[in-house]
């Protein structure tokens, strides 16, 4: 019988839970029930959890305290989209417990889950039944009903789990899109899975490891290395779109170029590559070899060293952030007066320390970030709380063409209270739309859809579906034009610019009031973004 969890066997416990996690990303992944590429549940529950594994394995001491400091700082620092944002906080409430704990028992485990289901909830503005937040729940319910049914800790962790899995085969009757779909809460069953891998350690079964330290963006603030550190100088991260990528081959053969701090992901046709070497040239000789290479990155560790020995002598009043995929789309964010861009959007989400590290680079005393992105707002909004010395002020664009709205909304003449004031509301202005393509067959929204159709979406909402790009597009922008006057599409990388044209062609036809722009944005998996003014 045991009567407590000491520090190691909590930090065994969440390391097993992780494996499992990793084990079954792509189980969970499969429960999304939107049909676009999108960055995927499982994928960024599991990145955000071994960020946590990476700082838990450094540990040199490990006691309570220590053991909630690296779960919770490690998870934070790695969390990727909602999914793992709010796991991230599920640690931080749960940490909060712990780290302050003389001994782990019944009593503390359960108020450690009330807390961690109180923290969740307060990061989400407006929490929805049939979530991760749900299953989170009914752990903690379980928890505080198991401390007194059970003499045992490992009795009331399985009835814990039990439970959870009770309500999560509920999640169905709670939110109509996974009942449609057939499916429960992908976040919920990542939730779950964790746990119960945590539980296979208790029962003395060894979950397979199912990720090495590559499968971490170990993404180290270069300000912070030392001269002595930097063995190879040449940064080199870019993202790869091509088909039939294989992680173990790509490390395998980049393993043949001489570097270190090598990091391989690979996910939905896209790779992204992240190395330190001496010869740059060679990965991206290989890397074209696999397919088109975007958002390519090297920099010059040693140059950056010396830059940053020299401290900037005027830091800026204030600066912008954004997040964008594609080189057009970087190209107009620069040119509309952005600082800095980080790389990401649709499958790549940033984590909170992309973020973080973006901002620094921005070297301002204020920040404006805009994450451009539904599920990278919640990572963003993380940052606020890192950097003590910038004021950072999030202005929640779920897409690019919002986030171009917001910087023509800022007024250098106005206070920067003023500015976010007007910028959010920048964001109602704008009506955003976007075409795609369906990864899956499914039923949502009325709409039956079978994979690899055109999808026309309004507002994150599917509006029209299609057999033709261009036709796609034309239904999407007739459903959505009211009266406004000014319709800007950016054309992605499946696209040419000569069916760009063309379609441009035909809307100044429909919509001769309006005026109709046309940008190369170079993203991948939309074909366009649009926006309606």
């Amino acid at each position: 019988m045991r009567d407590y969890f000491d520090a190691s066997q909590l930090k065994a416990m969440f390391i097993a839970g992780a494996n499992n996690l990793a084990a079954n990303k792509e189980m969970i992944n499969n429960l999304n029930v939107f049909p676009v590429p999108d960055g995927d549940t499982g994928t960024n529950m599991s990145l955000t959890v071994m960020a946590a594994v990476k700082e838990l394995e450094n540990l040199k001491e490990l006691n309570y305290k220590d053991f909630a400091k690296a779960l919770s700082m490690g998870a934070l620092m790695g969390a990727r989209g909602n999914s793992g944002v709010i796991l991230s906080q599920i640690f931080r409430g749960f940490s909060a417990v712990v780290g302050e704990a003389s001994v782990i028992d019944k009593e503390i485990l359960a108020e450690a889950t009330k807390h961690a289901v109180e923290i969740a909830y307060k990061a989400v503005i407006k929490p929805v039944e049939g979530t991760i937040l749900t299953v989170m729940r009914a752990l903690s319910d379980a928890a505080e009903t198991a401390k007194d049914k059970f003499d045992d800790m490992d009795e009331m962790f399985s009835y814990m789990i039990s439970e959870g899995y009770k309500v999560l085969d509920k999640t169905p009757d709670m939110l109509p899109a996974l009942k449609q779909a057939n499916v429960v809460d992908a976040g919920g069953m990542g939730l779950m899975v964790l746990m119960q891998g945590a539980e296979a350690y208790l029962r003395g079964v060894e979950i397979e490891t199912t990720y090495d330290a590559a499968e971490v963006v170990d993404i180290k603030d270069h300000n912070e290395l030392r001269e002595e550190d930097i063995v190879y100088p040449y940064c080199t991260e870019l993202f790869i779109k091509g088909i039939n990528l294989q992680r173990e081959i790509i490390i395998h053969e980049l393993s043949k170029i001489e570097g270190d701090s090598m990091v391989v992901v690979v996910q939905e046709g896209v790779a992204k590559i992240h190395m330190h070497s001496d010869e740059p040239g060679k990965i991206l000789e290989y890397a074209v070899s696999l397919g088109s290479l975007h958002d390519i990155k090297i920099e010059n560790m040693r140059e950056q060293f010396e830059n940053q020995r020299k401290k900037p002598e005027n830091i800026k009043e204030y600066g912008f952030l954004c997040v964008a995929a594609g080189d057009g789309l970087k190209e107009i964010a620069k040119s509309m007066g952005v600082d800095h861009i980080v790389a990401g959007g649709q499958t790549m989400n940033p984590s909170t320390e992309d973020i973080v590290a973006g901002i620094k680079e921005v070297h301002a005393k204020t920040v404006f970030v805009l994450p451009n992105n539904k599920n990278i707002i919640m990572a963003a909004e993380q940052s606020v709380h890192l950097l003590q010395d910038v004021d950072i002020r999030v202005i929640p664009s779920r897409s690019f063409a919002q986030g171009m709205a917001t910087l023509i909304a800022f007024n250098p003449a106005a206070s920067f209270d003023e500015n976010e004031t007007s910028m959010k509301d920048a964001l109602k202005e704008v009506v955003s739309a976007e075409v795609t393509y369906a990864v899956r067959d499914t039923e949502f929204d009325g709409h039956t859809i079978k994979e690899g159709e055109i999808l026309g979406l309004a507002e994150g909402k599917i509006e029209i579906t299609g057999e033709s790009i261009q036709e796609t597009t034309i239904d999407l922008i007739e459903k959505v034009v009211e009266d406004q006057e000014i319709i800007t599409l950016y054309y992605g990388e499946d696209v040419n610019q000569e069916e760009a044209n063309q379609l441009v062609k035909l809307l100044e036809e429909t919509y001769e009031e309006a005026e109709i722009e046309l940008y190369y944005g170079g993203q991948p998996l939309y074909y366009y973004l649009i926006s309606i003014e």
